[in-house]
């Protein structure tokens, strides 16, 4: 029968990975006292959360949420890297980018594996998270696919449009200069039988 605390701390886990279906696991086995500290203040700088749960009820609670395989990364050391609110998946994204900048100069913590959009990935799945573009890319990206198209057909009339202008500007001053200008109208002269009559 489970104890009174492991339910406890199940109920707990069930909260945490409620708010991260979407996260990073690390194994932090191996750290200095110092690379810890740094590491999770790296983290917490982006309001990230990096929490080291008991294998075997962790795993527990995420098997209740239905990630498959991902009961075989909760063994030895394991750290969750989640974010307490907000988009899950895009804090996984910025988690695992700085996660990648960080093993530039470290050859520690190792990442088992993340859970991303209700699937389980491998660590070397989950290194290509940090490829992936982040929120902030993706709506930068529509931006320009949304004013391209308006900006190709405003240089459309205004390149061709201009060219046609000139085109008809150019063709009126040639058709000016070469027809001739009509004579200036005389007054018409009267009609024979329209002359004056003298007063009788």
């Amino acid at each position: 029968m489970p104890s009174a605390l492991n339910e406890r701390i199940v109920s707990e886990y069930r909260d945490l990975f409620a708010k991260a279906r979407s996260c990073l696991l690390i194994d932090m086995q191996g750290m200095s006292v110092e690379q810890t500290t740094a590491f999770r203040a790296l983290f917490r700088d982006k309001s990230l959360h990096i929490e080291v749960v008991r294998n075997a009820l962790a795993s527990i609670v995420v098997e209740e949420h239905g990630y498959p395989g991902a009961n075989g990364m909760f063994a030895g050391s394991t750290a969750v890297v989640y974010a307490p609110s907000g988009a899950a998946d895009e804090a996984t994204i910025v988690a695992a980018k700085m996660y990648a900048d960080w093993r530039k100069k470290s050859d520690k913590p190792a990442l088992k594996g993340a859970l991303f959009e209700g699937q389980t990935l491998d660590s070397t799945r989950a290194e290509g998270l940090a490829k992936m573009p982040g929120r902030a890319e993706v709506l930068g990206q529509i931006v320009t696919l949304a004013l391209s198209p308006g900006r190709r057909l405003a240089g459309a009339i205004l390149g061709a449009g201009g060219g046609v202008a000139a085109s008809i500007k150019g063709l009126v001053e040639k058709l000016e200069k070469e027809t001739p200008a009509a004579p200036a109208e005389t007054p018409a002269a009267p009609a024979a039988g329209d002359s004056a009559q003298a007063p009788a």
